[in-house]
């Protein structure tokens, strides 16, 4: 149960940074929900759209 919730939020959490950036926060939440925690990391990594 645990495990569901830390995954869930790593979806929220990409589907938010990748909204902030510019990117799709829809293909984020599934790539969040798919990997995890690396989802998050690469969503931290990907440029702003905008600059």
């Amino acid at each position: 149960m645990i495990t569901l919730i830390i995954w869930l939020i790593c979806a929220v959490a990409c589907s938010t940074i990748a909204n902030n950036k510019g990117q799709n926060p829809i293909l984020w939440f599934l790539i969040g929900l798919l990997f995890g925690i690396f989802g998050l990391g690469v969503v931290l990594f990907i440029p702003n759209k905008y600059d």
